[in-house]
């Protein structure tokens, strides 16, 4: 997030060469989403280089001298490799054993396993020009919880499964038959989309995702089916592209980002049995663009303006700014690549440079707190993040800018969305500090908060003492805004059975007295939220309200019983 020298970079996206080996040219190099890792062809077989674990994985593997590698996919356990020749012909390989099969795709027994390929030679063959074939990538490996691994093809004729053990060989064990143009697949989620009909604008989603128990599946289940999905732009006469179409994962929530028009993005969310239309988004500019994600933000790259618009895709869907990035290693003319898409996305969030190097694209949440468009959003946003009061130099920052926008937003009228706004920040502010406890009230706090927002709990602590110094006790803090703000942030911090710092109770007590809330404050002290302190009970005595002098008197009294 920042440099050595201590100095926040100025550019909200960054593209970092990744400390992984070159792809060279005439590398036969596959990408492995999946594992996250690519593999290299080699004489003797592959070597797997993950992109996020330094270190080398051997893969043994030794086809005949004449095999043409097309692609190269390794099963989730790494004990089998998918290898294909062709767009009809895939050997199944165990990796470092004697055990291999070919499955040959025909019009007839699509997806046959012809023979066991043990000591045999593998050879292409004049069967190589049949209608039905592999799809570009279409080769996918899962697993159900059985003792088999899953081998998932994606063929012009829809989707053939198989089983992948060493005890049973490979079988086919079903197929879903479609007339498929386009697939797309996110590994995070295992969701697979196909693109069917006439013009491929007929999604059908498939979550190869299963419930792992305890009992082992011998029988590999069909994929649960989402309902089918179908894009009302995409005109008969017109042909969906593959870059039309974008799955991203967020917040463990899996999404369809479709280019609706050449200025329009379209975002669906893939729930369990239907897609939901979450929003169409303007970008404001045609021309072509693609899709990354880093820390669960969505990233939208348009190539004309040289641009990335960032998305929260749990806030209220509306981009918390305009970056342009900046490059650690490489000038402007390869910065342009990157937006022209002549750099291939390997995953969510790398590329595949043209001189070879592995970049990741990054969003720096301090540079972003700076130039957000929507300000309360992106506080709520960074929340959202996992961000420490370690991170030294970024945190101290992100932190400075949170006090300063909650501050100016609760001076003046606040209209209601803005309002809402706000107690979504201090609910999180809440949530974060309740963290910081060990009682049953913070396990409580806990659920209730991830029940209520969907998303996992932040870890960015700032505390009563640091908001009653910078915020609570300005004079700018006032008015119904900052009153409903401080309620939520109270009633939060007394269900996890957090303590109410006197600065802050002060503040309340200041804050409900001008604006003449004498009912809400008078329940705040029967239902004991503020605590017992002759400061706060001075601040209730100089009111104007008899009940609250009666309380004062009798938390005094309380307070003289307990030192005697």
């Amino acid at each position: 997030m920042s440099d050595s020298t201590g100095e926040v970079s100025s550019a909200v996206i960054l593209v970092r060469q990744m400390e992984v080996p070159r792809v060279r040219p005439g590398h036969r190099c596959f990408f492995d989403e999946s594992h996250q890792h690519l593999l290299y062809q080699r004489k003797l077989g592959f070597e797997a280089v993950s992109l996020h674990a330094r270190g080398v994985s051997a893969l043994p593997f030794a086809p005949a001298s004449s095999t043409v590698c097309k692609l190269a996919k390794v099963s989730l356990d790494k004990c089998f490799l998918a290898v294909q020749s062709s767009d009809v012909r895939l050997l199944v390989a165990e990796v470092g054993g004697r055990h291999q099969w070919q499955i040959e795709i025909s019009m007839s027994r699509r997806g046959a396993v012809i023979q066991s390929l043990i000591g045999r030679v593998w050879t292409g063959r004049a069967e190589d020009n049949k209608k039905c074939g592999l799809l570009p990538g279409g080769v996918l490996w899962t697993d159900h919880g059985g003792t088999s691994q899953d081998l998932i093809l994606v063929t012009t004729c829809g989707l053939e499964f198989y089983k992948v053990s060493c005890s049973r060989g490979c079988q086919a064990v079903r197929s879903l038959m479609f007339s498929t143009a386009l697939f797309w697949y996110a590994a995070p989620a295992r969701l697979l989309v196909l693109g069917t009909g006439i013009s491929g604008g007929d999604l059908r989603p498939y979550w190869l995702r299963r419930e792992v128990s305890n009992i082992p599946k011998f029988e590999l289940p069909p994929p649960e089916k989402v309902r089918k999905l179908v894009l009302s732009v995409v005109q008969e006469s017109a042909v969906l592209h593959s870059h039309d179409i974008c799955l991203v994962c967020c917040y463990g929530r899996a999404n369809i980002v479709h280019r609706a028009s050449s200025i329009q993005v379209d975002i669906f969310a893939v729930h369990k049995e239907h897609c939901e239309p979450v929003k169409r988004l303007e970008l404001g500019i045609c021309g072509p663009w693609f899709a990354t994600t880093h820390d669960d933000l969505l990233l939208i790259h348009i190539s004309n303006s040289q641009s990335s618009l960032i998305l929260d895709l749990s806030g209220d869907l509306k981009p918390l700014a305009v970056a342009h990035p900046a490059a650690r290693h490489g000038s402007s003319p390869a910065m342009n690549c990157f937006y022209d898409g002549s750099w291939p996305i390997l995953n969510p969030s790398a590329c595949l440079s043209d001189r070879g190097s592995i970049n990741d694209i990054q969003c720096d949440l301090a540079a972003l707190m700076v130039r957000a468009t929507q300000p309360l959003a992106c506080i709520a946003c960074v929340l959202r993040r996992g961000i420490r009061m370690a991170d030294a130099h970024g945190g101290a920052v992100i932190i400075r800018h949170v006090v300063a926008l909650v501050s100016n937003f609760c001076s003046g009228l606040l209209c209601d969305d803005r309002t809402r706004q706000l107690c979504e920040v201090l609910r999180l502010i809440a949530i974060t500090e309740a963290r910081g406890t060990s009682s049953n009230g913070y396990q409580q706090t806990h659920r209730s908060a991830k029940e209520i927002m969907g998303y996992n709990m932040p870890s960015i602590v700032l505390d009563q003492f640091e908001l009653g110094r910078r915020v609570f006790t300005s004079a700018h803090f006032q008015g119904r805004a900052a009153v409903t703000g401080l309620l939520v942030y109270l009633g939060v911090l007394h269900q996890a059975r957090k303590s109410i710092d006197n600065v802050l109770s002060v503040a309340v007590i200041r804050v409900l007295v001008s604006l003449g809330e004498y009912g809400e404050l008078v329940q705040l002290f029967q239902y004991k939220v503020l605590p017992d302190s002759a400061q706060i009970a001075g601040a209730a005595l100089c009111t104007e309200s008899a009940a609250l002098h009666q309380l004062a008197c009798d938390m005094l009294s309380r307070l003289t019983e307990a030192k005697a």
